[in-house]
């Protein structure tokens, strides 16, 4: 799991570990951060806002910005192509927790 302080950067990568090239339009959605006790409240959704081709290989990183008012365990769910379920989680969670000051 990682963990995280709101505010904080994290990077999130695709990678195209097939031979084929692969192809996203604007309009697909790569990934969705769902938080793990309730998957009806999604965080972030992200689009490809542009035509993303990733051949063999390649790979893209998106750079987010956890909001400053979030905390608790959530789930990344990766792009979803033709046919499949409409989710898919990925095996790593994000834990987002607030810096507590030290008690006296």
């Amino acid at each position: 799991m990682l963990e995280c302080r709101p505010s904080e950067e994290v990077g999130i990568t695709l990678t195209n570990l097939g031979e084929k090239e692969i192809e996203f339009n604007e309009k697909d959605v790569m990934w969705k951060i769902v938080r793990e006790d309730d998957p009806t409240k999604v965080m972030h959704i992200e689009t490809a806002n542009w035509q993303l081709k990733l051949k063999g290989g390649d790979s893209y990183t998106w750079v987010w910005k956890i909001p400053s008012n979030e905390e608790g365990v959530y789930r990344v769910y990766r792009a979803v192509r033709k046919g499949e379920q409409p989710l898919v989680p990925l095996f790593r969670k994000l834990r987002i927790r607030k810096l507590r000051a030290l008690s006296q």
